[in-house]
């Protein structure tokens, strides 16, 4: 056996694990998004298929794989433990099998999303969160010439499939993870292919639930004493894995419980709840279980898939987290650090917005050091009211925003830019760049200093002549400080996974600009 495994169709795992006498295993690194694992029981040249692969290529891959060790085996039976396309858009490289799944996943199928309906999210205009979490997931897949082929037999509750001298047991355990799971049990070997029923290593995503039917389909499993069990996504474990994903099912159950018994939204819920594992990868996925489970118990109930995924997406990509620090509550911030919060005696745009507004969370967290925040304080206010224009101070930080990634601070401060007469053809430049023709002459420099600063951490003497043309002295002084003050203020909002200020809004943020 071997445990290589690779990323894509091209070196995937160059051989079927052996498991026992009858039992073979594919599977695929990682476990993520469409990674999905397979598995083969064989007797002599008759062999039943457990799963095919997300894509026409890792299925071709899969099956070559297949015939180069196994050259005799004729696969005669294929059972999809469920309806997900990562599990079935590759049918229909099987066709002298017999497709078999559970009836409930037989509906499923004819409802289920398509490869045209992924298509079309990958087709979503650039900058949309769920299009680009949804191109970086399918990056590795070609969804070109899949045409899945309807089941040829349905069975309900369980159904023994004789191969060869040996038998497998299809067993339907769901609704749990989809609303038809099932599971193929080899006794003779002790082994059992969990299909999504069991992740190792990577958070599950609950399409259906109840949560209550996917505790009782692992124990389950866990009363059938597997020696050796394959999950859908990730490596092989045993009872004991099982009996680990079981608590953690157990765990999200609870604390999504408590949330909902708060009164608090779903998608606050998904980025609140801590982890069970931090090792567990894809943590972003837990929102998908959490909506289902607001769905089931009545509570602040989501959308449809484009709105759970969009919210995942944002977990990813960090607009909406789980804050490493929590921002302090207002009065919890000590009174040094509060009185230096007071923007009574500030001026400018920034103290404008601020003044009717709850501390935002970004202070509210730096607050938690309350004498070093009492220091930091006044620099920040003396910056955002200086010397310099106010349309150049607000594109200095707009462009600083982006280039490091920071998408609280564009959102903070795209509403102050509008405050100060920047136009939304002016911030749309300011992501294009200096080059761009929008701008004149100062406002080009002004934007070249920042890509400048951020890349080599000084600036060209050419650089400076052209700022020197337009900016006094002491004004040369502040865009330089500008500029490293808000990478200051944007390393501690990515570090500190600052979460976005509730009032602010939808995010306009436009991602990070290619250098």
């Amino acid at each position: 056996m071997t445990d290589n495994h690779s990323r894509g169709p091209d070196d995937q795992p160059l051989t079927w694990r052996r498991l026992g006498r009858h039992t073979l295993a594919w599977v695929l690194p990682g476990g993520g998004w469409g990674m999905s694992n397979a598995g083969l029981v064989l007797d002599g040249d008759t062999a039943l298929l457990v799963d095919t692969q997300f894509d026409l290529p890792h299925t071709r891959t899969m099956l070559d794989a297949l015939a180069t060790q196994v050259p005799n085996a004729r696969i005669d039976v294929l059972v999809n433990t469920h309806a997900d396309g990562d599990h079935t858009w590759g049918n229909q490289l099987v066709p002298g099998a017999q497709l078999t799944v559970s009836a409930d996943t037989a509906k499923e199928m004819v409802v289920a999303p398509t490869p045209a309906d992924l298509l079309e999210l990958l087709e979503l205009p650039p900058g949309d969160p769920l299009g680009e979490y949804m191109t970086d997931l399918n990056q590795p897949f070609d969804f070109t010439g899949i045409t899945p082929p309807p089941p040829a037999r349905e069975f309900t509750g369980s159904l023994e499939i004789a191969v060869g001298g040996t038998s497998a047991h299809a067993m339907q355990l769901g609704p749990a993870h989809t609303g038809g799971d099932t599971v193929v049990w080899v006794p003779d070997d002790g082994v059992l292919f969990a299909g999504d029923l069991l992740f190792v290593g990577v958070h599950p995503v609950m399409w259906s639930g109840p949560i209550e039917g996917w505790i009782e389909a692992c124990k389950r499993m866990e009363a059938l004493r597997p020696s050796i069990v394959v999950p859908g996504h990730g490596p092989i474990t045993d009872a004991a894995g099982l009996a680990e994903f079981r608590r953690y099912l157990e765990h999200l159950r609870a604390e999504t419980d408590r949330r909902i018994d708060q009164g608090m939204a779903w998608q606050d819920a998904a980025a609140d709840i801590p982890p069970f594992n931090p090792a567990l990868a894809n943590p972003e996925r837990v929102a998908v279980t959490v909506a289902t489970i607001y769905r089931e118990r009545g509570g602040d109930a989501p959308g449809g898939f484009n709105e759970v995924m969009t919210t995942v997406a944002n977990l990813a990509n960090g607009t909406l987290r789980r804050p490493r620090l929590a921002p302090l509550a207002t009065p919890d911030i000590a009174e040094n650090a509060r009185r230096a919060l007071d923007t009574g005696n500030s001026g400018g745009a920034l103290a404008d917005r601020l003044r009717d507004a709850p501390p935002l969370n970004v202070l509210a967290t730096l607050a938690r050091h309350p004498d070093l925040f009492a220091a930091w304080m006044p620099l920040a206010w003396q910056l955002s009211n200086g010397l310099l224009p106010a349309a150049d101070r607000e594109i200095v930080i707009l462009r600083t925003a982006l280039r490091c990634g920071a998408r609280y601070e564009w959102d903070q401060h795209a509403p102050v830019a509008g405050a100060v007469g920047l136009l939304s053809s002016d911030l749309a430049a300011i992501v294009r760049g200096p080059a761009d023709a929008h701008w004149a002459q100062p406002q080009r420099a002004l934007l070249r200093l920042v890509d400048e600063l951020h890349a080599t951490a000084t600036v060209s003497d050419g650089l400076w002549r052209d700022l020197a043309a337009h900016y006094d002295e002491r004004q040369l002084i502040e865009l330089i400080l500008l500029v490293g003050h808000y990478h200051e203020v944007a390393f501690a909002l990515n570090a500190l996974r600052v979460p976005a200020d509730a009032w602010i809004g939808a995010s306009t943020f436009p991602g990070i600009p290619a250098s």
